[in-house]
């Protein structure tokens, strides 16, 4: 592998070669997904590690210091925000293997409801 890049899939830590279209877990190096079955396998792929606040899966993006709602990236948390937010809501989740794939179902499913919502309003119903 030559230079590797980060990405996290199914909110895993994974590491990339895109000329070698080859993942490799970054924990377990002998595990190693080709980038063809990823759409196969059904896996959420992203550049940030998400992790749940409140419930709601975000974002976390160190980089800028911030959190941003994975269906909804226009909510933003920052750092100071986040720092607002009681004791209790402040506590961080970072979901892998199920519980991941039942947050990310969930707030899909909220995102599709809400989209059918605002178009049966334009339409006046």
């Amino acid at each position: 592998m030559n230079e590797l890049k980060r990405y996290y899939l199914n909110n895993e830590p994974w590491l990339t070669d895109y000329a070698m279209k080859v993942f490799q877990h970054e924990m377990e190096r002998s595990k190693r997904l080709r980038v063809e079955e990823l759409s196969v396998r059904g896996v959420h792929l992203a550049s940030l590690k998400v992790v749940l606040i409140k419930g709601y899966p975000y974002y976390h993006d160190e980089r800028l210091k911030e959190f941003r709602r994975v269906g909804g990236p226009h909510m933003v948390l920052t750092y100071q925000q986040f720092e607002l937010l009681n004791e209790k809501d402040q506590r961080l989740i970072i979901p892998t293997g199920d519980a991941f794939k039942k947050a990310m179902a969930k707030e899909m499913a909220f995102w599709r409801r809400e989209k059918e919502r605002h178009a049966d309003s334009d339409r006046g119903e």
